[in-house]
This record gives structure tokens, sequence and C-alpha cells, in this order.
């Protein structure tokens, strides 16, 4: 079973490094803010995942924040649950900007409840106090974790089933939506279940970067392709003589507004993508742009 996790754990790691690259590249090429709540939830979720296997399987004495035995320690325990917290505060925001509705305060208000939870029990813990205001049978490190932590996991799940069953059509949204909240409900089990622990450790990790590599890349770009919600209104005309394009510059504009990849437009045209990336460039030099998010939203005006 050790030599299972840690093989899960490794595949965590390379399958977030590969979602993180994705996201970059996109970033650099679009500009889209959305994509910064999500690179730093995973960028969080990933050093989770670091943290918890170097203290499992390596020696953590030299660092003074974390002990040898990072699982029964308070102050190891405090920095991965802040993690954990984090982690979901920017994914609730990611997927609420991604939706294009607000994430209703109340939850956001649930999550910072129960990391305040935790900071003040672990306080407790590291103080050698008892812990009053926490029942009895939950005055350990793991009490302290795991009920805060599968009540976050459950916040993430309740709003997205809530927009899931609201009455949205929106297919691809709605499976992004349930592959991140079921995947980050198993994350949570695996802690209270040991049992279950293969299974619930498979789907935490299947789930969500399925979601990340396959949809995710789909719905960024259906946002690209329309700044605000609504269908880019091409004015080629007037646009070509606004900023002086060419014949050429103009039908490219025209296919980027339509939602339309380089190697799409290359096709098209006949001619090699090294040439269309030069001529898309040479239209954002003279429109005075650097990304096609930008253009998009000239095209919108």
């Amino acid at each position: 079973m050790v030599h299972f996790i840690f093989l899960v754990q490794v595949l965590t790691l390379i399958l977030a490094f590969a979602v993180l690259a994705i996201l970059i590249q996109n970033y650099l090429m679009h500009r889209n803010r959305t994509i910064i709540f999500f690179l730093i939830a995973v960028t969080l979720i990933m050093a989770r995942t670091v943290i918890f296997a170097l203290a499992r399987y390596g020696d953590l004495s030299r660092f003074y924040i974390f002990s040898v035995r990072f699982s029964s320690h308070p102050r190891g325990g405090l920095v991965y649950c802040s993690l954990v917290y984090l982690s979901h505060l920017f994914l609730l925001m990611g997927m609420g900007r991604l939706s294009g509705k607000k994430v209703p305060f109340p939850f956001y208000l649930g999550i910072a409840f129960f990391a305040i939870f935790s900071i003040l029990a672990y306080i407790q813990l590291l103080s050698g106090n008892p812990l009053f205001f926490i029942p009895y049978s939950l005055r350990n490190v793991t009490g302290v974790s795991v009920i805060p932590i599968l009540s976050v996991k459950g916040i993430i799940l309740l709003c997205c089933l809530l927009r899931v069953f609201r009455g949205e059509k929106d297919l691809l949204l709605n499976a992004f939506l349930l592959l991140q909240s079921f995947g980050q409900a198993a994350d949570g089990l695996f802690y209270a279940f040991e049992l279950l622990r293969p299974v619930t450790l498979v789907l935490s990790l299947v789930l969500p970067y399925t979601a990340y590599l396959f949809l995710l890349p789909s719905l960024l770009r259906r946002k690209w392709n329309n700044p605000e919600e609504g269908r880019v209104s091409l004015f080629p005309g007037e646009f070509a003589d606004l900023y002086h394009l060419t014949d050429e510059e103009k039908e490219i504009a025209i296919a980027i507004g339509e939602g339309k990849s380089n190697k799409e437009i290359a096709f098209e045209r006949n001619t090699t993508l090294s040439i269309i990336k030069h001529r898309i460039y040479q239209l954002y030099k003279k429109c005075g742009i650097n990304s096609r998010w930008e253009l998009l939203k000239l095209l919108k005006g």
C-alpha cells in the first residue's frame, strides 16, 4: 500500500507539471486572467503533494517547521492544511470566473471559517493548552486536520452541484465542474476511510486532472473566442481601415475571430506555420497588441 501511494504521488506530480505547462503556455499566448487562478491552485496542490511525499518518505529534520514524521506533528499539519485551503480558494475563484457567475459569498466564508478553525486548533496544540473549543474526540492532529478538510471538500462539491443542477445546460462546463468536485471529494475521503484509500486515491488523481488536461483548454478557448460571453461581432472593413491592414492580414484577423488555430489558418492558406506566425506578429504590431485575447476585444468593437 505504501509503494502504491508513493507511485500515485509521483504520477500526480507528473500530471501537475503537465497541467502547469499547458496553462502557462495558454496564458502567455492569450493573457486570460482566468488562467491565473487555476495556475495558483495547481501550484499549491503540487506543493502540498511534494511536502506530503517528502515528509512520509524523506527526512525533513533540517527544516525548522517540519518534523521527521510529518503526519504526527502539528506544525507540519498546519502548513499542509493551509496549502489545501488556499488551493481550494483559488480553485473556487477560477471556476466562478470560468462559468461567468460569481461564487456566492457563503462558500468563501465557509472555507475561511474552517481555515481559521484549523489555525486556532494547531496553535492550541503547539502551545500545549487544552483544546477547549474542540470536542474531546477530535483533540489531536488527525481530528483538527480531517474534519475541516472534509468540510472544505464538501463546500466545493456543494457549490459545483448547485451550479450543475440549477438548470444550466452547458455540458462541457458541467462536466468540468463535476469532475473537479467529485475528484476533490474523493481526495478528502482518502484521509477519512483507510479501507477505501486505493479507490479514493485513484479517483482524486484521475478526475481533477482529466478535467484540467482535456476539458479546461476547450473551455478557455471558447472563452477567448467570446471575451464577454457573446459571439464576436466582426467589422472587417472598418477594422482593416482603422489599422491599415493588408487584405491578407484582414483575412487572418477574421480567421482568428472565428476561433481557428494557427495550424488551421496555415492549412487553409496553403502555407507554413512559421509564415502564419510571422503574419500574426505583424498584425499584432500594427494593432498595438500582444495576444489573441486583445485582438478579439478589438474585433468585438
